[in-house]
């Protein structure tokens, strides 16, 4: 079967991400390795989700920054040989730390916001900059009423920031991943 070429594969890649919500992160303090569904938002295949750093496990396995590893998927059933066909997906490395910057926080709760509006009253309590305030404000104001998102305002805003993405889809190359190319780091 004939490679698909790379622009193909980061363009179907970044589809993927934006047509789907949770992420399965994975992270390794401890001792052993956890894994974890949280929803998330993505600026390109930097991916950002919400996550109380002493309340749950990956948030301690995270600490200040470390390693992990993530996939985006669906749940198939296998009945039938040719099934296997269906599974489809990221698989994903790279380093997560809690957002910090006023940068980094705009980046992060515009993406957020934009996919889950709804949150916007909650990330304005948690988000301190300025630049990030503002984005959120812009999004409130469009809210048809007040939001009944509530969660502890101990969670953080986090970024897992890949170094490696590839690319599964059994249907078109079973039993080979596809490494998915990323746009060079600004500095």
């Amino acid at each position: 079967m004939p490679e698909t070429p790379a622009a193909e594969i980061r363009t179907q890649a970044l589809d993927y991400v934006r047509r789907h919500n949770v992420m399965t992160l994975a992270t390794g303090g401890g001792g052993a390795a956890w894994a974890a569904p949280v929803f998330y938002a993505a600026a390109g295949f930097d991916l950002f989700f919400l996550s109380d750093p002493e309340g749950s496990r990956h948030g301690q396995d995270i600490g200040d920054g470390a390693r992990a590893s993530a996939s985006i998927t669906e749940d198939y059933q296998l009945t039938g040989f040719d099934d296997w066909r269906q599974i489809r997906g990221l698989q994903i490395e790279g380093y997560v730390a809690p957002v910090s910057g006023e940068t980094e926080m705009a980046a992060g709760v515009a993406a957020y916001a934009a996919k889950y509006s709804f949150t916007a009253p909650y990330l304005r309590a948690i988000a301190h900059f300025p630049k990030a305030v503002s984005i959120l404000e812009k999004v409130i104001e469009k809210l048809p009423g007040a939001s009944d998102f509530a969660a502890t305002l101990d969670n953080k805003l986090y970024r897992l920031r890949p170094d490696a993405v590839w690319w599964v889809d059994n249907a078109a190359n079973f039993e080979k991943r596809q490494p998915v190319p990323l746009a060079p780091r600004q500095a």
